[in-house]
């Protein structure tokens, strides 16, 4: 049951989170309009850093949504995701726009989505093939090692 008190503390947490998309909005727009010219990049993830800090303050019910569900799923092969990623996206990239510089249009960006989605279910594969098999292999490995000792 929300007490007055809980209501009050979630709605200061939702302005900070409304701030907080404002704050990001407006921060794309002034770097798309070249208004920040310094450190644009640093800015920006300063800024995402912040939304990120406020969303994790929302209660556990509000914070069960889809980007909590995608988090928690791809958390499960990141490390998947690190090593692969960029060896992929190079072969994929050298086959597909060899020389050519891409411009940011919707066509553009939309090659980019297919790229990111292939590259991302190319982790998951490799994941399922490799890494989600660890324990198993370890505990295998073990078994093995500790009867060749008492051997």
């Amino acid at each position: 049951m929300m007490t007055y008190k809980s209501f009050r503390l979630l709605d200061k947490l939702s302005i900070f989170l409304s701030s907080a998309w404002i704050l990001v909005i407006v921060t794309l727009i002034a770097i798309r309009v070249n208004a920040i010219n310094s450190h644009p990049d640093l800015i920006l993830g300063f800024v995402f850093s912040i939304l990120m800090m406020v969303m994790s303050l929302q209660n556990e019910e509000e914070n069960q949504n889809i980007i909590t569900n995608i988090s928690l799923w791809v958390s499960e092969f990141s490390y998947t995701i690190y090593l692969t990623h960029l060896p992929f996206l190079i072969f994929i990239l050298s086959l597909i726009i060899k020389n050519e510089r891409w411009q940011p249009d919707t066509q553009h960006l939309g090659y980019t989505l297919i790229i990111f989605i292939i590259t991302i279910l190319y982790a998951k594969i490799v994941y399922f093939f490799t890494e989600k098999h660890t324990v198993k292999l370890r505990n295998y490995l073990k078994t093995i090692l500790s009867i060749s000792r008492k051997s």
